[in-house]
């Protein structure tokens, strides 16, 4: 689902690397690539932010800013405008978000294991 390894390797980090920058183990970018775990939300803005690429990107989800089915489709026009802000963000408000989401969506904390964060 993620094309983490994809986006990583075009921007020529290594998991060490990326694994340093966002305070977590090699292990764990290593997992997060092959699928056996995934991000927390506040990871996944991270990791977008380090990467220079969108969510919806990194999640490869292209429909994201496909153009709507209707001039009506607000919750597309919603979307567009969120995950264009999460570009202009300071990475000061890109944590109080991923702060906030979690907050929101507790059940989408993966499990952490010691030592990840």
């Amino acid at each position: 689902m993620l094309r983490l390894a994809e986006l990583r390797k075009s921007k020529g980090i290594t998991q060490k690397e990326l694994a340093d920058k966002l305070g977590v183990t090699q292990k764990t970018i290593s997992t997060w690539e092959l699928g056996t775990r995934e991000p927390s939300i506040e990871s996944l803005i991270w990791l977008c932010h380090i990467l220079q690429t969108t969510i919806d990107n990194l999640v490869n989800n292209p429909n994201v800013y496909s153009s709507p089915d209707s001039a009506t489709d607000e919750g597309w026009y919603m979307r567009k405008a969120f995950f264009a802000s999460l570009q202009k963000a300071s990475p000061l408000e890109l944590e109080k978000m991923g702060e906030m989401m979690n907050i929101m969506f507790p059940h989408l904390k993966p499990t952490v294991e010691k030592g990840d964060v």
